[in-house]
């Protein structure tokens, strides 16, 4: 995590990967969505709420497999996020319905899983 530029404004932080040489000092490990559902221990996910910050264009442009185990997808867009992650084409790959959406937040549904 380091510090944002100053047109993001006080609350703002950025995310990134660290390069291999780089001191650990706030280096935290990171975790996909499928190794995150595979350490659950569960089959499937009912609700899956993402609030990333804008990071939701890497998530949905990197493996996005584990969205069939997941029956209802809440998530939060940040300015043009939406487009610039492909998203609305990642849900039609997963048989997603979208069930409500405004600019910047979408509740879809699985219709694989019922």
């Amino acid at each position: 995590i380091s510090e944002p530029s100053k047109d993001l404004g006080k609350w703002a932080l950025q995310v990134e990967a660290a390069p291999t040489t780089e001191s650990k000092t706030n280096v935290f490990q990171g975790y996909t969505l499928h190794q995150i559902i595979e350490k659950s221990g569960f089959d499937t996910v009912d609700l899956l709420k993402i609030d990333i910050e804008g990071a939701e264009v890497d998530v949905f442009q990197a493996d996005t497999e584990w969205m069939k185990k997941v029956r209802v997808l809440a998530i939060e867009f940040h300015d043009d996020s939406r487009e610039r992650a492909g998203f609305d084409a990642v849900l039609q790959k997963y048989n997603f319905e979208i069930v409500d959406s405004n600019f910047h937040t979408v509740v879809a549904t699985n219709r694989s899983l019922g």
